[in-house]
């Protein structure tokens, strides 16, 4: 899928400004956090397009039901005054929609749900709001990037990686792309243990 490629070439590109001077850098700092949240959706949606694939192999079309394959097609129905049904283009909220992904995968793939009250998730909810700050921002402090929000997006990061990788591992081809994560992450982490952020 063309979107994975995407996704390796953003994580290759974002090893190039990861050293200590960028990191104490605002704009790499926020850089950081907005793209890793894209990487993360653009992950999210792969791994939906993988299930709306497995949908249509008999074995696997009667694990959801109703509801969970309407929202998993990303569609909204309105009903038309002449009667005929008009398809929409849904836009889920992003937590909710990434609990849904991970919960509706893990069924799919007889696999256990993740523990979304750990402390890696909990980052990863705060950071959530962070980026939302930055993509959306209201005021010059909610712009500043403190030094644990770094390590907190990384951790999230990771953590959602392992997650992907927990889910996935014996029924998607995707260790390219979390093991160009999680290098990244690594990465990450041994900047911040090398240096002082």
């Amino acid at each position: 899928m063309e979107l994975w490629k995407i996704n390796l070439d953003e994580l290759d590109e974002m090893k190039k400004f990861l050293n200590h001077e960028n990191l104490n850098n605002q704009f790499y700092r926020r850089l950081i956090i907005k793209n890793i949240f894209s990487l993360i959706e653009s992950q999210l949606f792969i791994m939906r397009e993988f299930l709306r694939f497995l949908m249509k192999n008999n074995t696997y079309s009667n694990k959801l039901n109703l509801e969970e394959l309407i929202i998993l097609s990303e569609k909204a129905v309105d009903l038309q005054t002449n009667g005929k049904v008009r398809p929409k283009q849904k836009i889920n909220n992003f937590e909710p929609f990434l609990k849904f992904t991970f919960n509706t995968s893990a069924k799919v793939l007889e696999h256990p749900k993740l523990d979304f009250g750990c402390e890696e998730y909990k980052k990863l909810s705060k950071m959530l709001k962070r980026r939302n700050d930055l993509t959306h921002p209201k005021s010059s402090e909610k712009m500043l990037i403190k030094d644990d929000e770094i390590r907190d997006t990384i951790d999230a990061y990771s953590w959602f990686l392992t997650s992907c990788l927990k889910i996935t591992q014996d029924h998607l081809n995707n260790a390219l792309l979390l093991t160009a994560g999680h290098s990244a992450c690594r990465g990450l982490a041994r900047l911040d243990t090398e240096v002082r952020i």
